[in-house]
């Protein structure tokens, strides 16, 4: 039976019944057909859950192994281990509203994700320093509307000035909102792309499948 399901056509016509059970709808109102979509969805967010399961399962085990064996930082390995089960264990039995689930995520989870940030702010000067060399006129034009954007995201200069803000208000409707379009439809094209290529078995790879 596995052997059924590394065959490249029969991977591509399961792949392309259920692209297209799920596309349909979307431009055909058919009441059976988008209760077939609706299951399949939920079967796809059962799976993607069992897999989230499987994968704890497996980040445990290595971190009980590390835990026994005494690795190289294994204190942390098992304080993660420690942690992980009894937010779950609390959020099970108490619910995800209580005050002892909600305290772990605001005092240790956003204090550690604010730590982390504020060591990468270091490495993001670092790369910013190399960068922002007015070599040209491109640079040149990047690193003025970089100041402008850093002064008018501190707090002080609208205590002296408002034109950064101004500024900074332009660029983000206007360059900002252009550049972040550009990159959602190259995105979207590359998706596109890339599903149709699966489709007619380009990209076995993208199907776990050799070329």
């Amino acid at each position: 039976m596995s052997s059924l399901f590394r065959r490249k056509d029969i991977m591509i016509t399961i792949v392309a019944f259920c692209f297209g059970l799920v596309i349909v709808p979307y431009f055909f109102d058919i009441k059976e057909l988008n209760t077939y979509a609706n299951n399949l969805s939920k079967i796809v967010a059962v799976v993607t859950t069992s897999a989230f399961v499987i994968s704890l399962y497996a980040q445990s085990r290595r971190n009980l192994i590390m835990v026994r064996q005494r690795s190289k930082g294994w204190p942390y390995q098992g304080f993660q281990l420690i942690i992980v089960f009894l937010i779950a264990a609390v959020g099970l039995i108490l619910g995800q509203a209580s005050l002892p689930y909600k305290w772990p995520i605001e005092a240790i989870q956003m204090s550690g994700s604010t730590v982390f940030y504020s060591i990468a702010t270091f490495y993001m000067i670092s790369a910013g320093a190399r960068a922002f060399r007015a070599r040209n006129t491109k640079a040149l034009l990047f690193l003025l509307s970089a100041v402008l954007v850093m002064l008018a995201q501190a707090p002080m200069t609208e205590l002296y000035m408002s034109w950064p803000a101004t500024i900074r208000a332009f660029l983000g409707d206007t360059f900002g909102k252009t550049a972040t379009r550009i990159f959602a439809i190259g995105l979207a094209i590359s998706g596109i792309v890339l599903g149709v290529r699966t489709l007619l078995g380009k990209e076995p790879a993208t199907l776990g499948l050799q070329g």
